[in-house]
């Protein structure tokens, strides 16, 4: 069977993630979620995506989007990765740093269904990891807030104006944890010094339901209502499975360290569906698959300068390098040899 290559279907419905390799680099601190916040307004300020929803965790990140061009999904999330490994390097003092797993997840969504119940797991995540009891308590980054103030309506959005924080501006960091008061006057200082340029980031939280021709006023209140209620499921199926131990709370998380030791779960296979209908499921699977055959045929000719059509939605490998050749003279060889000889000597 042929490599599964990226097949983005515009006006579809898609979950990305991206995790670290190991530990937790991005701890629940004031200053990581200006960072956070930071990078995501700056990669979208051109709209490379319609965002709908987003939760972050210590090491992973969860999004709802809908994608609109294929090249343009890939350039978010690499532009995403990269603004938040520059700014730890920047905290840390590092020169180099490789952060995230090779391969994210970015998987298309085939029904409303499916939606609501990845929404209730993004939105359960923090309750599911034993962090907070609701995602109400959850100090870091999230769009709950935005979700639960935005009104039933389809093009219904929230807009807020992020600082962006440029890299000289983020300082290096005198010990890997902070204190509430140095978490606090660092981020004020960085917030302040970054004032003067901001961008504004936008979500559109019942966006997604157009894909699958949701519009009606009622019909989006009867979905979003659905969704906050498996969120409260899932909350409360973590409640039980808990038992007596506690939570971590919103006061020790804030002091953990970054970089926290942390084992990811093994390397599981990426998903590039997400579905609830086994048909629809398989029929989904079928069609990428055909298409990524046919790329496959495609990638040869297109290497080697060939004129192709490439299938919709399919993200184009780049061009194999080009070098020059220039033959030396026998007067240019011997003069070269001549200096590196006097070199030697």
């Amino acid at each position: 069977m042929s490599r599964m290559r990226r097949v983005f279907l515009s006006g579809h419905v898609y979950e990305f993630c991206f995790r670290a390799k190991e530990g937790l680099p991005l701890p629940i601190w004031e200053l990581i979620n200006l960072l956070i916040n930071s990078a995501l307004a700056r990669t979208q300020r051109d709209d490379k995506l319609t965002l709908c929803h987003h939760l972050w965790m210590g090491n992973h990140v969860h999004i709802i989007a809908i994608v609109h061009d294929a090249q343009e999904a890939v350039d978010f999330m690499q532009e995403l990765q990269k603004k938040l490994t520059e700014y730890i390097k920047r905290l840390l003092g590092k020169e180099r740093l490789n952060i995230w797993e090779g391969s994210a997840m970015m998987a298309v969504i085939t029904d409303p269904e499916k939606v609501i119940d990845r929404l209730a797991y993004l939105y359960a995540n923090p309750a599911s990891a034993d962090l907070v009891e609701t995602i109400e308590d959850y100090p870091g980054v999230s769009s709950w807030q935005e979700y639960k103030s935005t009104p039933n309506k389809i093009d219904a959005k929230t807009s807020k104006k992020v600082p962006w924080v440029r890299q000289p501006l983020v300082p290096k960091l005198k010990s890997r944890r902070l204190t509430r008061l140095e978490d606090k006057s660092i981020t004020e200082s960085v917030t302040i010094a970054s004032s003067k340029k901001t961008h504004e980031l936008t979500l559109y939280p019942n966006a997604w339901m157009k894909a699958f021709n949701i519009t009606e006023p009622k019909e989006v209140e009867e979905w979003n209502r659905r969704a906050m209620e498996l969120v409260k499921q899932k909350e409360e199926a973590a409640r039980k499975a808990r038992g007596k131990k506690k939570v971590l709370g919103v006061e020790r998380l804030g002091r953990e360290p970054i970089f926290k030791e942390h084992t990811p779960k093994e390397n599981r296979e990426k998903i590039f569906v997400l579905s609830s209908d086994s048909a629809l499921r398989i029929k989904y699977i079928n069609y990428l698959k055909s298409t990524a055959d046919e790329a496959r045929e495609l990638y040869e000719p297109w290497t080697n300068g060939h004129n192709v059509k490439w299938p919709p939605g399919v993200f184009r490998p780049p061009l194999r390098p080009v070098a020059n050749c220039i033959k030396m003279t026998e007067l240019e060889v011997s003069s070269q040899g001549l200096e590196s000889a006097m070199l030697l000597a």
